[in-house]
């Protein structure tokens, strides 16, 4: 015997083919892909996508799961970071993450060091407290004027970012 679907006219041996026919080609979709979208109406046919289905990213051969990581990767590695830490010169390509690193990070600037035996120096007004730059052999009296010292002679403004200087 014969089961014809009354829908298409497919045929089958056994009505448990036709019933499960039915519900696979003309049912609804009940699972939903969160990655890519596609809808299923067979829980087996959903759980065998989702173990396979990925998002690459545009960019570099990298996949992910979830749009939101995609986007968190894009951001992290093929983002311009013009936004940069005064601290210690980490880089950011959003000002808010920049912002809110800059609340909590406790990194003196890069440029600063603290001279590790503070005491007299060749130069009397620098006696107390030396500061040198990482980048030259200038020293600073204070912090202040190492930091002005820096921005001026070791960093250029270039795509409203600062950039070391070569």
């Amino acid at each position: 015997m014969e089961f014809q679907c009354d829908i298409c006219s497919k045929t089958f041996s056994r009505q448990s083919d036709l019933k499960r026919h039915k519900f696979t080609i003309h049912g609804s979709s009940f699972f939903s892909c969160n990655t890519c979208d596609k809808q299923f109406n067979r829980k087996d046919n959903f759980v065998e996508h989702c173990r396979k289905c990925v998002i690459t990213c545009k960019y570099c051969d990298a996949n992910f799961k979830l749009q939101k990581d995609v986007n968190e990767h894009v951001n992290l590695i093929h983002t311009d970071k013009k936004f940069v830490c005064t601290k210690c010169e980490k880089k950011f390509a959003a000002k808010t993450n920049m912002q809110k690193h800059q609340q909590k990070c406790t990194q003196s600037t890069s440029l600063v060091i603290r001279s590790p035996q503070p005491g007299p120096s060749s130069r009397p007004d620098m006696d107390e407290r030396t500061f040198r730059c990482r980048r030259c052999t200038a020293r600073f009296a204070n912090r202040r004027q190492l930091y002005l010292h820096g921005m001026q002679h070791h960093y250029q403004s270039g795509g409203g970012a600062l950039q070391a200087r070569p």
